[in-house]
């Protein structure tokens, strides 16, 4: 084994994601999943909020794979159509 390990994902919180002070995307962001996007390398996102609030990014960076929102509790594709969703049983939330 060489140490060398082959990259193939990268995802990145929303809140890593560099926009200015009015949330507005920057061009370094772009860019940035633009080179990960030739390299090869599968880049995405991840929020614990739900997954809309993260429609606005989804064509400037050109995401084409799953989105993760609620802190990977629903995987949607970049339309929000939903590719897979955990619940938590409403009986677990009551217990003290």
């Amino acid at each position: 084994m060489s140490g060398q390990r082959d990259i193939r994902l990268l995802l990145v919180d929303v809140d890593g994601i560099r926009v200015t002070q009015d949330d507005v995307l920057t061009e370094a962001a772009k860019a940035a999943a633009r080179v990960l996007n030739h390299a090869g390398i599968i880049f995405t996102i991840t929020r614990g909020r739900p997954p809309r609030g993260m429609s606005m990014l989804v064509e400037p960076l050109a995401l084409q794979r799953a989105v993760a929102g609620f802190d990977g509790g629903v995987f949607v594709n970049p339309d929000l159509s939903v590719i897979d969703s955990h619940k938590i049983d409403p009986a677990t939330t009551k217990q003290s």
